[in-house]
């Protein structure tokens, strides 16, 4: 005897579940399919119906993750007017198991052709018609230790989550809008950026059934010379003047005339320009001195991101040229 192991699982079946690789797919079919002509590897389990033999093999075998459907149903017959209640049984399985999926509808004989190329059939006694199901097999190790990467872009954010085979799980971008609120000015609201980044992540993991311990690392990229005002408390003072705003001009100028530009140049590797967050600074300085004084950093939007993921400050090394730190 082994424990946690649902009885209905022959030593078989098991033997065949864990000999399933991933990608691999496994047929559990009513009485009216024809298992033993089409079975490369044959379980009987007459004496069940497919729901309960659903349930206890989806307690052992996890669904794939790397296609969009790793289920599929054998769909009624064009002209036949009966209603296949027992998927709606399937569903609540799978969604209990494995978390929301998406589930494919096989023409009958195209189901049959899968059914061929599948590593193992189980026949049951499933009265009920169209109940056969075709389940797709990922590999377990897969999902114990994932990467995320957050991409902040210009127009959206781009969430994905990996393996540490470096192959993606799933995927997800997501919008946010900019703001023009005078000529020159281009603005967007670090807020709406961790709105987006909280639904996208929540989606992916919901999607996947993912659990979020699985998540050993977090890459994040973000546009640079985002120039963020944040207090004391880490709360943004005025929305990101990202690196499409041009309304430092009288700010660049200035540092041109006090500094020689090709020194500048020859010490950080950087020219002075509006887009630069040097002479947003000096914008804010001028032009809001109140906001300027309560101001306690100045970060960029990877910072912000970074921030609001650990509640710790941070400044990305390589980013540092916005600030004509080198």
């Amino acid at each position: 005897m082994l424990k946690n192991i649902p009885s209905i699982i022959s030593p078989k079946l098991l033997k065949i579940l864990m000999e399933m690789g991933h990608g691999d797919e496994i047929v559990i079919s009513d009485g009216n399919f024809p298992a033993a002509a089409m079975a490369q590897r044959l379980v009987r389990l007459d004496g069940h119906g497919v729901p309960e033999v659903l349930e206890a093999v989806l307690e052992l075998m996890p669904l794939d993750i790397y296609v969009d459907e790793p289920v599929a149903l054998m769909e009624v017959v064009k002209g036949d007017t009966y209603v296949p209640e027992i998927w709606d049984a399937y569903k609540a399985i799978i969604k209990e198991k494995e978390g929301q999926k998406k589930i494919a509808n096989e023409e009958r004989f195209a189901f049959y052709e899968r059914a061929k190329k599948a590593y193992a059939v189980v026949a049951t006694g499933e009265t009920s018609l169209y109940a056969n199901i075709i389940l797709k097999k990922r590999c377990c190790c897969l999902m114990k230790d994932l990467l995320l990467a957050i991409d902040q872009g210009t127009s959206g954010c781009k969430m994905t989550i990996f393996d540490i085979t470096g192959q993606v799980v799933c995927s997800i971008t997501k919008a946010y809008n900019t703001y023009y609120p005078a000529e020159g000015y281009v603005e967007q609201k670090p807020e709406e950026w961790w709105q987006v980044i909280q639904e996208g992540i929540a989606t992916m993991l919901e999607e996947r059934d993912i659990d979020p311990t699985c998540i050993k690392g977090i890459g994040i990229d973000g546009t640079g010379w985002a120039c963020i005002p944040i207090d004391q408390s880490g709360h943004v003072l005025h929305p990101a003047m990202i690196w499409l705003d041009r309304r430092a001009e009288k700010q660049a100028n200035w540092m041109k005339q006090i500094l020689d530009e090709a020194e500048l140049i020859a010490l950080s590797g950087n020219p002075v320009d509006p887009a630069y967050i040097t002479p947003k600074m000096l914008w804010l300085k001028e032009n809001m001195p109140d906001l300027y004084k309560k101001t306690d950093k100045f970060i960029q939007s990877n910072a912000y991101i970074a921030l609001k993921l650990t509640g710790k400050l941070s400044q990305e090394y390589s980013q540092c040229y916005g600030f004509h730190f080198f």
